[in-house]
């Protein structure tokens, strides 16, 4: 008697934040794999401490840092701060390296989130803009 083995692939899924609705089912799209971690990620590092209701300990509170000096000090800080939270929150993603660049000219500091997802080794490359807020 044979065995057949089947290999199933694991798709992520998740609702984007924009609310597309499909034009003609009148149902909300879904957003998966690469571009739904992509967007999981962003909204950590763009999510304060105490911001989630009932969820306190989610968010990078990368934000309090922008108004510091860009020092090489801050920028580690603020890298460590993006992984971390990105280790602690993001269990499909695998980071491989956090670079953020400030420009001082522009006020904005440029975060590049290089990762791959759980089963899948290609790397993603992931920008993200932060920029200080009024």
């Amino acid at each position: 008697m044979a065995t057949k083995t089947i290999q199933t692939k694991k798709i992520f899924s998740d609702i984007p934040t924009n609310l597309t609705v499909h034009p003609k089912k009148k149902d909300l799209l879904m957003i998966t794999n690469e571009e739904a971690v992509k967007t999981s990620i962003r909204n950590l590092i763009q999510t304060n401490s105490y911001e989630r209701v009932f969820q306190p300990d989610i968010g990078g509170n990368v934000i309090s840092l922008l108004f510091e000096n860009f020092s090489r000090l801050t920028t580690s800080q603020i890298e460590n701060k993006i992984e971390a939270v990105i280790l602690n929150h993001e269990p499909r993603a695998k980071i491989i390296q956090v670079k953020a660049t400030p420009s001082i000219d522009d006020n904005r500091l440029v975060v590049t989130v290089t990762f791959s997802i759980v089963g899948n080794a290609k790397p993603i490359n992931l920008n993200v803009v932060l920029e200080r807020q009024r």
